[in-house]
């Protein structure tokens, strides 16, 4: 047989044939056979058309967020159109006749779309949709007064990806974006700190504790006038608007 292109054993009476029309018109491939039988030899013709390749295209891979919709599938290309299309696999799916459908799966899914042209040409495509567990908000904080810088330590949790971005939210008006970010309180107070989480698949969680930052004690003190070689009575004076002072120390 020749050309040689495509076949797969040019020396057999029924080879297979196996070629890919990358046009998008119909291609004529003509192949002649020789058979010989002692000084005899016979040569013959065949013509092959080969139909225009369709490319089912079921789209890119996808990771979602538990109870989350997303749109898979999009227009075959190649072929004879008009095309037919059919999904396998309907799992959460809206409709399953359709180029692109949105699907709504509660576990990870395999995705299969059929795709058939005017011609009866069929190829088919696959799209694996993940489900992203969610991610869990977790800070650390320890009480402070005010105007100290108050440290806040994230310790959020993902065991799928990573945590991406993080919103803070300090209770006083301020904000930060940063893992692990300080913040000083000019007022003292309860303060209910909230902290939002994102992974990257877009998951997010969040959680609040209170923060309590204490007023600043006031520091004052008596002495008595006495004479020289006498003891003088010192008196603490201080004061605090909230809790007790504890500690004292005279220079």
């Amino acid at each position: 047989w020749l050309p040689l292109s495509g076949l797969s054993n040019p020396n057999v009476a029924r080879p297979l044939v196996s070629i890919i029309n990358t046009n998008t018109a119909i291609q004529n491939f003509r192949y002649f056979v020789t058979a010989k039988r002692g000084s005899c030899s016979y040569t013959d013709t065949v013509n092959v058309q080969v139909y225009p390749a369709i490319n089912a295209n079921a789209g890119p891979d996808k990771t979602i967020c538990p109870g989350d919709s997303t749109n898979i599938g999009s227009v075959a290309t190649g072929g004879t159109p008009p095309f037919r299309y059919k999904w396998l696999v309907t799992t959460g799916m809206n409709t399953d006749t359709l180029a692109s459908t949105w699907i709504k799966p509660t576990v990870n899914t395999r995705y299969i779309v059929k795709v058939t042209d005017a011609l009866l040409c069929v190829n088919y495509d696959t799209v694996d949709v993940f489900i992203s567990p969610w991610p869990t908000a977790r800070f650390s904080v320890s009480n402070s007064c005010v105007s100290d810088s108050v440290q806040f330590t994230d310790s959020s949790t993902v065991s799928a990806g990573v945590v991406s971005a993080w919103f803070w939210d300090f209770g006083d008006g301020g904000t930060s974006f940063l893992q692990h970010p300080k913040h000083k309180y000019n007022a003292a107070g309860v303060y209910m700190v909230k902290l939002r989480m994102q992974s990257n698949y877009g998951c997010k969680d969040s959680t609040t504790l209170p923060v309590t930052v204490y007023p600043l004690p006031k520091a004052g003190f008596k002495a008595t006038a006495e004479c020289r070689g006498d003891s003088t009575r010192f008196t603490d004076t201080s004061s605090v608007s909230s809790g007790i002072i504890a500690q004292w120390n005279w220079d």
